[in-house]
């Protein structure tokens, strides 16, 4: 064999093991995506809670439960021997869940 075939056979395996790997790789991110479709990606997490594998209205809930159970508990004010418990919601506590759960599901989509 000569250089000249040796060299065009090395490059040849070259670009043919290089356009298997993505293909491989196109083939993982194309089921991955697919398999996560409406889910949150693996590894996501808000406030350290693990949304991976969640549908949106799953995370959604578990915020709403968290959250509103925050806001609704009673905040107590004492001014001498009088005592006021009005709940976090009253008192003009608000959680704004909504937009991290957004970002969170953003992530790694649309090019992220």
């Amino acid at each position: 064999m000569t250089r000249r075939k040796a060299l065009i056979l090395a490059g040849s395996g070259v670009l043919g093991a290089a356009a298997a790997g993505v293909g491989g790789s196109a083939a993982f991110i194309a089921t991955g995506e697919a398999k996560f479709r409406n889910r949150f990606y693996p590894g996501t997490r808000m406030d350290g809670e693990d949304l991976g594998g969640l549908t949106y209205a799953q995370a959604l809930a578990r915020a709403r439960a968290r959250w509103d159970t925050f806001a609704a508990n009673p905040v107590s004010f004492r001014l001498g021997e009088r005592t006021w418990q009005p709940s976090g919601r009253d008192t003009g506590v608000r959680v704004d869940y909504l937009a991290p759960l957004s970002d969170a599901y953003a992530g790694g989509r649309d090019g992220d």
